[in-house]
């Protein structure tokens, strides 16, 4: 859980320390061994179309960061869009040639500081890799036929079901019910009757600079192994020879080759590791053991009958996985391997950590607290639904998953309700996994909580939007008022010299009613005006004095803050209909 965020990493400049960064985080590996084609004759994949290349063209994100080549994403949406036919004759000519350009496989090293992590240390950063937008667009070309092979052939997926990272459909809410499930069946394993115990051990295990450690030569033989189509070999086996790291430093750019990992920021790469990966999922383990995937994420779960039966199997699971990693050039992060432990048995009978409860109990939204992707403005900003992270009720504190569980004020009747008392400790960013894992009790609270909060975040951003909406479809109608004024206006200027010609023709006693006419059409329009605006007004007005009202007899919390929102949204109302009579009188 990032409940708890350090100050953030200024970035690596000194060359001698970004050069021991570098390596550490893109190791060398022996030269890549690729498997020859099976057949002399290769055959041909599915041509490249215009329509393919405007949908990718479509997809590619405005806001990324450009390759080394400076060029935005934007520039080339725009370009593939005005010239489809060109595009798709290069990239068909790369397709059929097997070659993948040697000028797209130049990444630029860009380092993510992770919160909380002390300077200086390979493992405080994220490498990402720059790559040029053209060759990505390439790069979604072959993963579109690469993944028609190996999720959508005819015989079934040719990935593990237990490998629920990077992949179509599939989520991390589906792999934690997955484990739950596997849980429960460990601890029903070989039960006859209440007073039976059983143990269920859960163990965590990281795999040690996953990405950037794949060696080349592995992923060849897995692709070689799930019957990967030739084409498709070929042009795999160009995209990563010859693959160059640019870095910048104090002394100016420096560059290196690559010789294993996929790039962390590619199309392809995900996909590649999965292939790669996919081996230590069918890993042989002890009778009672399981093992969930996530992206180079593993979970094992390790039934028995005694903590003994439960810990011997988890050890020999272990080192199974461990053992398939050595020979695939990877290695678990033990300072990252976690191992949770429950019995179930008769009454008295205790655990020291529980995997899970009853149906539903890992729902939509304790994911959301624990990961904090939901409706909490911190998430919403990143993702552009909001115009600032900050909470509503805080100014200045952003609304993170933490600021809502923990310390909005607006949830201190759940708080109190639900994570304090009932003889513990209050729940706590530092201790809430202790509290969820404490009792059955103390783990549904805390998913009530969850749900109450989230469910009231929903609808709190819910009628703010039906505000904006309002608000928004009020201010284009009084625009298209204000149009159809000014074209009215326009008009009658244009009119004008007819209409003075027409005037100078007519006998004095004529001019003289059509004047006194003109005047009267005016001043009942002027008339009719002022009268709306001033019914608009004390509609605004009464809503304004409502909402003043019931923040003066609010009680309690949620009472207030509604009052307040209403007051606020009457005041906004107001605001613009003065800005716009002042407009009128203009």
């Amino acid at each position: 859980m990032k409940w708890v965020r350090g100050a953030q990493i200024p970035p690596e400049r000194d060359p001698q320390l970004l050069g021991e960064i570098v390596d550490e985080l893109f190791p060398t590996h022996p030269p890549m061994e690729w498997p020859e084609p099976a057949d002399e004759l290769i055959e041909a994949g599915p041509p490249i179309t215009e329509e393919e290349l405007l949908r990718i063209a479509a997809s590619l994100n405005p806001h990324k960061a450009p390759g080394p080549d400076g060029i935005p994403n934007a520039a080339v949406t725009a370009a593939v869009r005005a010239f489809p036919g060109v595009y798709r004759r290069v990239l068909q000519g790369c397709l059929d040639r097997g070659v993948f350009p040697d000028i797209w496989k130049h990444q630029r090293l860009v380092l993510l500081s992770k919160p909380g992590k002390p300077p200086g240390r390979p493992s405080s950063y994220r490498p990402l890799c720059m790559l040029d937008t053209v060759g990505k667009v390439l790069e979604r070309i072959i993963l579109d036929r690469l993944n028609a092979h190996l999720e959508e052939d005819p015989e079934g997926p040719r990935l593990s079901p237990r490998q629920f990272g990077f992949r179509k459909g599939r989520s991390t809410m589906q792999a934690i019910e997955e484990v739950v499930a596997r849980g429960r069946e460990a601890m029903a394993f070989g039960r006859t009757n209440a007073r039976d115990r059983r143990c269920c051990m859960v163990v965590t295990l990281d795999v040690r600079n996953a990405f950037n450690s794949a060696s080349w030569t592995e992923i060849g033989a897995a692709l070689r192994e799930k019957r990967t189509p030739e084409f498709l070999m070929q042009i795999l086996r160009s995209y990563f020879e010859g693959r160059v790291l640019h870095y910048s430093t104090e002394a100016g750019t420096s560059s290196r080759n690559i010789t294993a990992g996929v790039p962390q920021g590619s199309i392809l790469g995900p996909t590649l590791w999965n292939v790669m990966y996919d081996g230590v999922l069918d890993v042989e383990l002890p009778e009672g053991a399981s093992i969930v995937g996530f992206a180079d994420d593993l979970v094992l779960t390790v039934a028995g009958r005694t903590p003994e039966e439960a810990a011997e199997g988890a050890s020999a699971a272990i080192i199974a996985v461990q053992q398939w990693l050595d020979r695939h050039s990877l290695s678990l992060a033990l300072d990252k391997t976690e191992i949770s432990f429950r019995t179930l048995g008769p009454p008295g009978a205790t655990s020291s950590r529980a995997l899970g409860g009853p149906d539903g109990w890992v729902n939509f939204h304790l994911t959301q607290v624990i990961t904090g992707h939901g409706f909490f403005r911190e998430y919403l900003f990143v993702k552009g639904f909001t115009q600032s992270p900050d909470c509503p009720n805080c100014p200045g504190t952003v609304e993170s998953a933490e600021h809502a569980v923990f310390h909005c004020p607006r949830f201190d009747n759940v708080r109190g309700r639900l994570l304090r008392g009932h003889g513990m400790e209050p729940a706590t960013p530092d201790n809430l996994q202790l509290y969820m894992l404490h009792s059955a009790d103390s783990w549904s609270r805390v998913v009530t909580a969850a749900s109450e909060i989230t469910r009231q975040l929903q609808s709190d951003w819910r009628a703010e939007q039906h505000r904006r909406s309002t608000a928004a479809a009020e201010a284009t109608r009084a625009q298209a008022a204000e149009a159809a004024a000014r074209r009215a206006r326009n008009q009658a200027r244009r009119r004008r010299p007819e209409l003075t010609r027409r005037l100078a023709a007519l006998t004095p006693a004529a001019r003289s009613e059509w004047s006194r006419v003109l005047r009267n059409i005016q001043l009942r329009i002027r008339r009719l005006r002022n009268r709306t605006t001033r019914r608009a007004n004390h509609e605004i007005l009464e809503r304004r004095n409502e909402a003043l009202l019931r923040e003066h007899e609010a009680v309690t919390e949620e009472e207030l803050l509604a009052a307040r929102r209403d007051l606020t949204a009457a005041d906004a109302a107001l605001q613009e209909a003065r800005r716009l009579q002042r407009r009128r009188r203009r």
